[in-house]
């Protein structure tokens, strides 16, 4: 691994970034402000940054937030990986496959290592690993929407739910979704598996837990047997789920940072 300084990669020495080993899965998470529509990215930093057909998805935005959210997910992702693979940005491109879900090839080859990527207001997660079949959401948590639990969720999800105080109904309309959303992201289904057709039950209601799957087709459980999915709360007002579908038991880090004056990440104070 080349040695991690501001030249090579926009993560501060503090920052510490290791590859992930065989059995581990590692979720970074970056604190960004609200107000993304002030932040402009140097020309020239782009232009370091970003492959010319990045920079042409760049330029199509039409709302500065979005063209900022778009040039701090590359230059978060990309940071790691320089330094993980010890190469450059411009040899790092995030190539969809056919069902849309991103994949990073090094030099035109595909990378030994996975990861899936999540943004919302306030907040930049990803999670990498070895593992190829691995899914993260993140949600900002919000007012608890009884509406989306009864029309989409499976009965023993809207049963649990029901017996829940209305001040912790937000948190588990987050939770549940943000695990829902992570686990049809590592297996690619998206809009094409219905929310109902699968449930969870949690080990820890709050803070950081683990939640075990439950398919309503009984012949498709050994579909998810090795999943495994983890909760955290990487701030007080968000909700981040990961999945992983890995035999063994992972072992989960998690790292915080967060963006700078001049755009780059230091890691964030306990």
């Amino acid at each position: 691994m080349r040695q991690q300084d501001q030249k090579n990669t926009p993560f501060s020495s503090a920052c510490n970034i290791q590859r992930p080993a065989a059995g581990e899965a590692h979720i970074y998470s970056l604190t960004v402000p609200d107000n993304l529509e002030n932040i402009l990215p140097a020309e020239d930093e782009l232009t370091q940054l970003l492959l010319p057909e990045e920079l042409q998805r760049y330029n199509r935005y039409l709302v500065q937030k979005k063209k900022t959210e778009f040039f701090l997910t590359r230059k978060f992702l990309k940071g790691l990986f320089t330094v993980m693979l010890d190469k450059s940005c411009r040899q790092l491109e995030l190539k969809p496959d056919a069902t849309g879900k991103p994949h990073l090839l090094v030099d035109s080859q595909p990378a030994p290592l996975s990861f899936n990527l999540s943004h919302t207001t306030g907040l930049i997660s990803c999670i990498i690993s070895e593992c190829k079949t691995v899914g993260l959401d993140i949600e900002r948590l919000a007012a608890a929407r009884d509406d989306l639990v009864e029309r989409f969720f499976h009965p023993h999800e809207i049963s649990a739910y029901r017996q829940l105080s209305q001040t912790h109904k937000a948190e588990r309309f987050c939770t549940l979704w943000t695990l829902k959303e992570a686990y049809l992201k590592a297996v690619s289904q998206g809009l094409y598996t219905a929310l109902d057709s699968f449930w969870f039950s949690l080990t820890d209601t709050r803070g950081a837990g683990k939640a075990e799957i439950h398919l309503a087709e009984p012949q498709e459980e050994a579909s998810s047997a090795h999943f495994q999915f983890f909760l955290h709360r990487p701030t007080d007002s968000h909700v981040l789920a990961a999945a992983v579908n890995m035999p063994q038991s992972v072992h989960i880090s998690r790292h915080h940072f967060l963006l700078s004056h001049n755009l780059s990440f230091i890691p964030a104070t306990a």
